[in-house]
């Protein structure tokens, strides 16, 4: 409901609109890390703590603004193209949900290998590979970031060939 009152505020193209977001985005942040500190409810991602949903509220509505002043403001002439990349999820999204959850589950933890000396699953052999190299930061990283490129790359093909997926 949040993102539809922002995405609302950039619909109407006022004067105001800009200051009204990043104020809005300001005070979500500020009520949810406060609420964070004083309600005694944890910022949890698994719990959906009302302080979780107002600091990821704020910082969405924050990053759409940033995203406004880049591509749509027609401020920064280049801010179109750094952005195109993220267009290629934004076309396909439900597959760009479902796909990597069915290989994650699919593929990544089902299917074993010996890599480690152990049987273990791809998944977490993968992991283990890019700390080994890495160290436990940066080889976690690399490991996620890896899995979002492979995602993208998979929406981009099937982007190139027209294939959506709709409801």
């Amino acid at each position: 409901m949040l993102g539809s009152l922002a995405g609302r505020l950039l619909q109407q193209r006022s004067a105001g609109a800009v200051p009204q977001l990043l104020a809005l985005g300001t005070a979500l942040v500020l009520s949810g890390t406060a609420a964070g500190q004083f309600s005694g409810l944890p910022l949890s991602k698994a719990l959906w703590t009302p302080p979780y949903i107002l600091l990821a509220a704020g910082l969405g509505t924050l990053g759409l603004l940033g995203m406004y002043a880049l591509a749509d403001s027609g401020r920064v002439a280049w801010g179109r193209r750094l952005l195109a990349p993220l267009t290629i999820p934004g076309r396909n999204a439900l597959a760009g949900y479902v796909l990597p959850i069915v290989v994650k589950v699919w593929i990544l933890q089902a299917w074993s290998v010996t890599w480690t000396g152990d049987e273990t699953s791809l998944q977490r052999a993968l992991l283990l590979l890019a700390q080994q190299g890495f160290g436990p930061w940066w080889g976690g990283w690399l490991y996620t970031l890896g899995y979002v490129l492979a995602a993208w790359l998979a929406l981009a093909w099937m982007a190139r060939r027209g294939l959506i997926w709709k409801l």
